[in-house]
């Protein structure tokens, strides 16, 4: 009989041996991949490049908060659904939340190491076409670990490309059909209220809706217009472009200002008096340092054929865009192109496809 029982404890005690442990919830540990040498910049100019795994993502926005954190909105390339990466090392590995969110990814902010925001396209209960009626955010306190949802019963609509003021004071566009709202949030996103409406604002791109300048807001507006408003939402200037929208706007001060449009490349220097054409391509700021020096992605040439193919470039300019110093072409990069990120007086980042790009003038 003791035989018997001591069989059956051995017999027990394999299988739980052999049996598979149960999978750990939460983040999936650190993970990188391997990247070839990619993208030659222009002289001037030398960059560092990481890749993300291949968690089968596309990002949509990324910020890096110190030199080694930084987080990445994506959208999975199976349904499309928001999901958030993490790095800690400067973008080697990251980590994926795998977050149980089935929306579609608009925007992100981080504050600060640990405090940071994702806003998504929340469709769930929505038949078509009345898909706008809810407008969601969600909060982390903890560095990505954890999320608050903040469903707003008040307002409809997508809260696109938050941004902070020195003061902490949050902004954000809202769109909700053809109708655009500038929003503002003074207690961390409890709660948005109407800075400025207008029937003038438009929201065409999705690289570009707004920007802070010192005490200022510069938003897009219809017929190619930048709209100043004040942060008390005074409208206090119209300036026409000749654009029919913005893709990018980058502000050196009042006087200098670029902007990528529908096609060209344009500059100001007497505050959007006058403009003058630089580039005549399809072109995305990567960024002007100053009134002279910039970098930007512009398309070279598109090829023929039933495929549609863009042979972009990256152009240094030293001179206000008046020449530029090219490198060598590389196929459909300008439609992978994320937004950007200036982490110093010289040091900027972008995403092209899944590559986090580190351009560092020489």
């Amino acid at each position: 009989m003791r035989t018997a029982y001591f069989l059956l404890f051995l017999a027990i005690c394999i299988f739980y041996a052999c049996s598979e442990p149960d999978k750990m919830e939460g983040p999936t540990p650190p993970s990188s991949s391997a990247c070839s040498p990619f993208y030659t910049p222009p002289s001037g100019y030398f960059y560092g490049q990481q890749c993300i795994p291949d968690f089968n993502y596309r990002v949509h926005a990324f910020q890096f908060v110190t030199d080694d954190i930084g987080y990445a909105l994506c959208g999975n390339n199976v349904g499309g659904r928001a999901e958030v990466i993490k790095t800690t090392d400067g973008g080697k590995t990251w980590i994926d939340f795998d977050l149980p969110w089935n929306q579609s990814p608009k925007s992100l902010f981080f504050k600060n190491e640990l405090e940071g925001f994702v806003t998504v396209h929340d469709v769930t209960g929505c038949p078509p076409p009345n898909c706008l009626h809810k407008c969601v955010l969600y909060r982390t306190l903890d560095g990505g670990t954890t999320w608050r949802k903040f469903d707003y019963a008040d307002l409809k609509g997508i809260l696109h490309q938050i941004q902070l003021d020195a003061s902490g004071t949050a902004y954000a566009m809202l769109t909700f059909e053809q109708n655009y709202t500038l929003m503002k949030s003074e207690d961390n996103g409890e709660k948005w209220d109407t800075l400025f409406a207008s029937p003038d604002l438009l929201f065409k791109s999705i690289h570009f809706s707004f920007t802070l300048y010192e005490d200022a807001i510069y938003a897009g507006g219809r017929d190619g217009k930048i709209l100043k408003i004040s942060k008390e939402g005074e409208l206090l200037n119209s300036i026409q472009t000749p654009e029919d929208f913005i893709n990018d706007l980058k502000i050196i001060d009042e006087d200098n200002m670029f902007i990528s449009g529908s096609g060209t490349l344009i500059k100001t220097t007497d505050g959007g008096l006058t403009w003058d054409e630089i580039n005549d391509s399809s072109t995305r700021i990567i960024e002007f340092y100053d009134a002279n020096t910039g970098i930007v992605l512009l398309s070279n040439r598109i090829g023929g054929g039933d495929v549609y193919l863009s042979y972009d470039i990256l152009a240094a300019t030293i001179d206000g865009g008046d020449t530029w110093e090219t490198g060598p072409e590389y196929q459909n990069i300008l439609i992978q192109f994320t937004n950007t990120r200036n982490r110093s007086n010289d040091r900027t980042q972008c995403f092209i496809d899944d590559k986090l790009f580190t351009l560092q003038k020489q």
